[in-house]
């Protein structure tokens, strides 16, 4: 226990709150039990017996009136659940005596400076649920390390990076690329950079960023990390997007600055240094060595994090420890959030407030970046959380020459937004097909992997992109449609809202089904991107197959449906000129249209200490994959499920599709399960992942998300 507790306070060393004295005492007293008498009986196999070996611990935690304390030791094994501790006890198991147990572990450890004198947090609510949260992580994480280097099994932590060399990596990357012909386009985009340069000299809190799509936003986020690490001294820049379009892009532009930095290191690769966690698979027994080794690399001691919203985000709300060993890395990071605006506004609230304890305990800063209205700015201005740089007076989002670039695209209604059949949709692209090339973007994979179909068996050239395809199959058809793009080639793509940010493609034409209002203006990024045609044409449509009330859509999200019926019922009545789609006042009073109140689910679960109640209503994605499909035809090698061992889970992340299982499935029969590894398969039938539109239905029951 003293390995643990030691594990424990340094993980904590970084925190205000809750300090690492608390750590330490969580590491001496998590399994105190394990001294009783009985638990002495049990592993010398004298007795079999339930012992409630968390009980003493607690109880001592509960004596000193430390709550997040005696909840951190009660879940270290279960996870959160409430703040009754009879919620944590198995039926008939043995309660041993805390002062017994107490004076065992002193009289075991007499060297040990135990002292049980701390101050107590005075924390409540969301605050202490979230102190209770960072605190079980670093036990869980400190506990698991010990269990492994007990088996043997040692994980050394990843190496530093000299994000000075980054930086001027970045400097260089950024110099090497080509300007715009558009140079209004070339002075947004320096205005953006200097910018973020500005911000980054700041103290370490809060930050926003907003720019409109092609105005090296990203570059610019990048730019702020590193220098506002270098000044202050920050240990991890942490990336989290709500897209995996979005998170492809920033892995392959960091991957660039690594591999490029580890060009004379023979010893590393870029996996040593970047870590990518993405994967929406994450159960099993918790408690199994295997469970630890394969998850271990989850708790994000990697100096650069490339995640998602609901990684980040989630597990500041979570239960379950595999989720929350993460947490204590949160601390001296510079914490990225992309496109922060999809956040659902019946989160907003307390996901900000739940940010900003994490930068004001953990020393960190955070940038909330968007490229749609409403501004980050404004946002946190709304809910009264402080920002480092005067949000609503130095928008970038306003402000010449990047005001300017919106006018670029001019928008349609197809059929005057009357629903129309996939074949009719085909023949209306087909139209424009003819002197240039086309995007579509439809908002379900079935969809688009029907459209793709349809026009391929008529000769169409066409392409597809969708979460259908792994990472590495959607990567290698990007590459060949900016190439086609760049040729002026005409060709259709058929995709999903995978490209609707963070992919820099450029078409003159788009068909957008209609979606909710940010959606549809990132899409229209995507056409006349750069500005190179006097304007392009971006035409809105429903599919028959919606509904006249678009139902569904509600399967894609309540909020998803919601935000799409505002746009249809404002256009069908010409409350808002379809020709300001992207103004600024039009993205404003769209989003006071669809603005919720606070979920009510985590409201009560925060008033009444129920973890798992919050955990439940804290659901950014409120359909997610239930199972992970490695695509042995994209690892240029013969796959064998035996073969894999758990730790090598994560190497295959490129080459998986994550699925969705509807009931009646029978996908699963053509798959091989990975051995030790829950609900990670190996597809064994090669004809049912198709080159066009990846992991294909072809008689299955299954939906790709």
């Amino acid at each position: 226990m003293l390995a643990v507790s030691n594990l424990a306070r340094q993980l904590l060393e970084p925190w205000k709150v809750p300090p690492a004295r608390l750590g330490q005492l969580a590491g001496l007293l998590h399994d105190l039990g394990k001294y009783s008498q009985e638990f002495q009986a049990k592993i010398r196999g004298q007795e079999e017996l339930r012992i409630h070996h968390s009980h003493p611990g607690a109880e001592i935690a509960a004596a000193l009136n430390q709550r997040e304390l005696q909840l951190a030791i009660l879940a270290h094994h279960g996870g959160l659940r409430d703040t009754a501790a009879s919620s944590y006890r198995r039926e008939e198991s043995i309660l041993p005596d805390p002062v017994e147990c107490l004076q065992a572990m002193r009289n075991d450890v007499q060297d040990a400076n135990i002292s049980l004198n701390l101050p107590k947090l005075g924390l409540k609510n969301l605050p202490s649920m979230l102190a209770a949260r960072i605190l079980l992580g670093a036990l869980v994480c400190a506990d698991w390390e010990d269990s492994m280097r007990f088996d043997g099994e040692e994980y050394p932590r990843p190496p530093t990076l000299d994000w000075e060399h980054i930086h001027s990596l970045l400097h260089q990357h950024r110099s090497n690329l080509e300007p715009s012909t558009d140079e209004e386009v070339n002075k947004a985009r320096q205005r953006v950079w200097d910018y973020a340069g500005s911000i980054a000299t700041k103290n370490p809190g809060i930050f926003t960023l907003s720019a409109p799509t092609g105005t090296g936003k990203t570059l610019a986020m990048l730019r702020f990390a590193l220098e506002h690490a270098i000044k202050h001294n920050l240990r991890r820049i942490i990336i989290a997007t709500p897209f995996l379009s979005i998170t492809d892009q920033w892995e392959e532009l960091i991957n660039k600055l690594i591999d490029k930095y580890l060009e004379s290191s023979d010893d590393k690769k870029t996996s040593d240094l970047v870590l990518v966690d993405h994967s929406m698979i994450d159960s099993g027994d918790e408690d199994s060595l295997d469970y630890r080794a394969r998850n271990y690399y989850k708790a994000w001691f990697h100096p650069i994090v490339i995640t998602t919203f609901n990684q980040l985000l989630e597990s500041l709300f979570e239960r379950r420890c595999s989720s929350l060993r993460k947490l204590p890395q949160l601390a001296r990071s510079v914490i990225l959030l992309d496109e922060f605006h999809t956040v659902p506004t019946e989160l907003m609230e307390y996901t900000l407030r739940a940010l900003r304890y994490i930068s004001e305990w953990g020393s960190s800063s955070i940038l909330l970046a968007s490229a749609t209205p409403p501004e980050p700015g404004v946002i946190t201005n709304d809910y009264q959380i402080l920002s480092q740089d005067e949000p609503l007076d130095s928008s970038i989002l306003n402000a010449p020459p990047v005001a300017t670039l919106r006018p670029r695209r001019t928008f349609h209604t197809v059929n005057n937004l009357e629903p129309v059949s996939i074949i009719d949709l085909s023949s209306l692209v087909l139209e424009e097909h003819k002197n240039k090339p086309v995007c579509v973007v439809l908002n379900f994979t079935e969809d688009a992997a029907t459209l793709a179909s349809l026009l391929y068996v008529q000769g169409i050239d066409v392409l597809h992109l969708s979460t259908r395809m792994c990472p590495e199959h959607r990567e290698r058809r990007l590459e060949k449609i900016r190439k086609r793009l760049g040729k002026g080639e005409r060709f259709v793509l058929v995709a999903t809202q995978c490209i609707e940010a963070g992919v820099d493609l450029d078409f003159p034409v788009l068909f957008r089904a209609l979606a909710p209002l940010t959606s549809i203006v990132q899409a229209a990024g995507r056409c006349n991107r750069h500005g190179k045609q006097l304007t392009g044409n971006v035409y809105l449509f429903t599919l028959d197959t919606d509904g006249s009330e678009l139902e569904r859509l509600k399967y894609l999200s309540s909020f998803y449906r919601q935000g799409a019926l505002s746009v249809y019922n404002n256009l069908k009545q010409a409350k808002i000129d379809i020709q300001q789609l992207e103004s600024t006042d039009t993205l404003m009073g769209y989003q006071r249209l669809v603005r919720r109140s606070p979920d009510r689910g985590v409201l009560i679960g925060i008033g009444d200490y129920d973890f798992k109640g919050v955990s439940d209503s804290y659901q950014l994605i409120q359909r997610k994959p239930t199972v992970s499909i490695i695509i042995p035809k994209y690892t240029n090698s013969i796959i064998r499920a035996m073969d894999i061992k758990p730790r090598q889970v994560q190497e295959f992340r490129k080459v998986m599709v994550d699925v969705f299982i509807k009931d009646g499935s029978n996908l699963l029969s053509y798959c091989e399960p990975v051995p030790r590894v829950d609900k990670v398969y190996v597809l064994l039938e090669d004809s049912l992942y198709d080159d066009l539109i990846g992991l294909d239905p072809k008689g299955t029951a299954f939906l790709i998300v």
